[in-house]
């Protein structure tokens, strides 16, 4: 049976989680080159992913 987190742990599981999400979107923010579809990097990407994925991420770009 999962155990309950007390009032205490709970704030401290929220504030962590706000952390790392801060944390992640500086990481995107500072290497946006998803913005740049003509970037070598977002080129790799697409190399990287399956068909249908890479055909996902073009509908979102267009």
């Amino acid at each position: 049976m999962p155990r309950s987190f007390t009032e205490r742990e709970k704030e401290n599981i929220k504030r962590s989680l706000r952390e790392a999400l801060k944390l992640i979107y500086r990481e995107y923010d500072k290497n946006n080159f998803l913005y740049d579809s003509d970037s070598a990097d977002f080129t790799i990407l697409m190399n990287k992913l399956s068909e249908e994925q890479a055909k996902k991420l073009r509908n979102l770009i267009i």
